[in-house]
């Protein structure tokens, strides 16, 4: 990967892939990504051999994104685990599995 100028107002990155492939990016920051990183990309034009990188929507646990109705039913199900601790009912190593519990349950 190098930084190879500048188009208009954005900065060009010429990136060398493993699988052969040679692309240009552009970017108005620094290039996201660092030698040795799994990237996805979409080719954008393959004459100019221009691609764009394709952000995934994952959260900090790496899973896929939940809908906002599927983090409100979690946020209250594991302030119910919790609860279900604090009360003495359950080990703190339990929360997890009465989290998934409580979900399955209010999402059903």
């Amino acid at each position: 990967m190098a930084g190879d100028g500048k188009y208009k107002e954005l900065n060009k990155y010429k990136v060398s892939l493993n699988n052969g492939d040679n692309l240009t990016f552009f970017s108005k920051l620094d290039f996201p990504h660092k030698v040795g990183d799994v990237i996805n990309y979409i080719i954008k034009n393959e004459k100019y051999g221009t691609a764009k990188l394709v952000q995934q929507n994952y959260n900090s646990g790496g899973s896929p994104e939940y809908s906002r109705e599927d983090l409100i039913i979690r946020q209250v199900a594991f302030k119910s685990a919790c609860e279900h601790h604090w009360r003495g009912f359950c080990e703190e190593d339990q929360i997890e599995s009465f989290t998934k519990i409580f979900f399955n349950i209010i999402k059903s």
